[in-house]
């Protein structure tokens, strides 16, 4: 069974679990499936980011309303989180060939950065400054690296940290390229996210870069967030999937931005 599957049943496995529990906590569901707290906390963002569960302080709960506002049923809705999953897996692995050696790189925090995480190529040298925790726990096995991590307040919804300090680490360093995530991309009301506490990182992280490179499923165009952090003309390069539309590679191209199709 490759990962995919594997996900799709483990997912399936916890909306019933929780169904018949009316609830558990991230131990319970972990000791259940045998997988780590990690692997169990991932999924469970992954239910709570299509409203399929409420999650909060380590506990989990169905949440039937995900099944009377969506035609799909949860099952349904994994399926669909694993499409677009494998369409950030692809932009990931195709943004880290634009990787150099002896770039210094700045990871953004985000579900499509961590695979783009994942496919930075061995034994290439590169200086890496990152604030999640899952993308550190990725590049922290890779000797040929030298890392940065800008700590602070840890924020569990993303896995990001944050703190005057972080930003203060950020302020000091110089990047080639910068890999940024987004929850909505909009040509009137620019590039967003979903907290207001990852505005001034980000912006931070913008500033810092020569290059500014952003990661995104074609789902997220024409998508409004409640954070506002940078504007379209603030990037040189989108990756994406070949979902893109007619209308935003014109977009794009209005505006001398670079377009990679994974």
């Amino acid at each position: 069974m490759n990962n995919n599957n594997k996900k799709t049943e483990r997912l399936k496995i916890i909306i019933a679990y929780l169904k018949d529990c009316n609830g558990a906590s991230l131990k319970d569901i972990a000791d259940y499936l045998q997988v780590s707290e990690m692997t169990a906390r991932r999924d469970l963002y992954e239910l709570r980011e299509h409203n399929v569960i409420h999650y909060i302080s380590g506990v989990a709960i169905f949440n039937p309303d995900s099944q009377r506002n969506n035609e799909q049923n949860p099952y349904d809705l994994v399926g669909e989180k694993l499409v677009n999953n494998e369409k950030k897996e692809r932009i990931g692995k195709k943004a880290a060939t634009l990787l150099t050696a002896g770039d210094t790189v700045i990871i953004d925090t985000g579900t499509t950065t961590e695979h783009f995480a994942k496919h930075i190529p061995d034994q290439v040298p590169l200086t890496v400054l990152c604030y999640n925790i899952n993308i550190m726990s990725e590049l922290i096995r890779r000797s040929h690296l030298n890392l940065l991590f800008a700590g602070g307040i840890y924020h569990e919804n993303t896995q990001m940290f944050e703190s005057p300090e972080g930003l203060s680490l950020i302020n000091r360093t110089r990047a080639t390229k910068v890999f940024l995530s987004a929850a909505g991309v909009s040509e009137l009301l620019g590039i967003t996210c979903r907290n207001h506490y990852e505005i001034d990182t980000k912006r931070a992280i913008i500033n810092a870069a020569l290059k500014r490179i952003l990661l995104v499923d074609s789902s997220k165009f024409n998508k409004i967030r409640p954070a506002l952090f940078a504007q379209i003309a603030d990037i040189d390069t989108v990756v994406t999937d070949d979902g893109i539309s007619s209308e935003w590679i014109e977009i794009l191209k209005k505006n001398d931005i670079e377009l990679l199709i994974a």
